[in-house]
């Protein structure tokens, strides 16, 4: 896994940088064939140094005793498993590696269109947030929150505490056991931002500059969606997954390109943490830190919305975060992509 990510890693800043799409392809062929040609060295190197190492222990077990000198200690000479290399074996190998050259290959025209800044034919990529407009004070900002979660809750806090003009917590019905959200809402009234609590309302939403989806059902992103193309509000995905303590955010418009799915970084650990196994070993470690993990991705993501509401282009626009790991992976709001076909 830990090589997968290596690889990746060195696949999106590739694409991250500033040449042209040929020379991008160049550069990745020719560090494919770099690997072919070392593991190719590796492997001939190998073949060459074992019946060496065979031949000088065989020589050292077969000298004679001396005055002073220490005897080597008798050994089986089948645990040291000297074999000569099979053809088989190593053409076998070349051809694991050239699939994976392949497969490297498929990826990077896969995930082209969300890291190349030149055209491609698939067509021209439109940055909508490459310069976000700026505003003087984050009091002209009016957010909109969608759900009750204990990631919501944080949000409109941080909001509230950094002085936002105002906040409004939509709910996906106006009955809750306790009156729950009447009370955090009540709870933040000592605070200059104007906070108020709401049903789903498209109309309301987007009387907003900002609209937060924190719950995942598909009435609220359609609403979401909906209310964004009607007043050109940009809106924030934010998803966590309490089970293995993993959160990520990203900005979208219509059309925006959904960076999870072309993110080679963190797909290694996404497959990871499919398998039901891994998140029953993670329970303890989950349990333990999801608190101050939750803390921490909350507090990028207001961080991220002040700076966005600022101006400033090196706002975060997409964050995913895995505490158990301790992985980030993250792309400035400038760099996310449109793609009209």
């Amino acid at each position: 896994m830990a090589e997968q990510e290596e690889g990746a890693i060195q696949i999106q800043r590739v694409w991250r940088g500033k040449a042209s799409r040929a020379q991008t392809m160049a550069r990745l062929e020719d560090m494919m064939l770099q690997d072919v040609d070392a593991a190719a060295s590796r492997i001939s190197t190998r073949s060459t140094q074992r019946p060496q190492a065979k031949a000088q222990v065989d020589l050292l077990v077969e000298l004679p005793d001396s005055a002073g000198a220490p005897r080597v200690p008798s050994c089986n000479m089948s645990d040291f498993e000297f074999k000569n290399p099979d053809i088989n074996t190593i053409k076998q190998k070349m051809l694991d590696i050239q699939c994976q050259a392949s497969r490297i290959q498929v990826t990077v025209r896969d995930i082209a269109p969300a890291f190349d800044s030149a055209q491609s034919p698939a067509g021209n990529v439109v940055k909508p947030f490459a310069e976000p407009e700026t505003h003087p004070e984050v009091t002209s900002l009016n957010v909109a929150v969608l759900g009750f979660t204990e990631s919501s809750r944080l949000i409109c806090s941080g909001l509230c505490r950094a002085g936002v003009g105002s906040v409004a917590l939509f709910l996906e019905t106006a009955e809750h056991p306790d009156n729950a959200p009447g009370q955090f809402v009540e709870s933040l009234k000592d605070y200059r931002t104007t906070i108020q609590q709401s049903t789903l309302d498209p109309t309301k939403m987007a009387a907003c500059n900002l609209i937060l989806v924190c719950m995942d059902t598909p009435a609220a992103l359609e609403l979401t969606k909906a209310a964004s193309e009607a007043s050109g509000a940009p809106w924030i995905l934010v998803h966590e997954s309490p089970d293995s303590a993993t959160f990520r955010f990203q900005y979208f418009l219509q059309g925006v390109l959904d960076v999870l799915e072309h993110d080679v970084v963190v797909a290694p650990t996404v497959k990871h943490l499919e398998s039901t196994e891994a998140i029953q070993k993670l329970q303890k470690v989950v349990q333990t830190v999801n608190t101050s993990a939750q803390a921490t991705f909350v507090g990028i993501l207001v961080h991220s919305i002040l700076q966005f509401w600022l101006g400033q282009p090196n706002a975060l626009g997409y964050v995913w975060y895995s505490a158990p790991f301790n992985k980030f992976s993250t792309i400035p709001v400038s760099e996310l992509s449109l793609i009209h076909i």
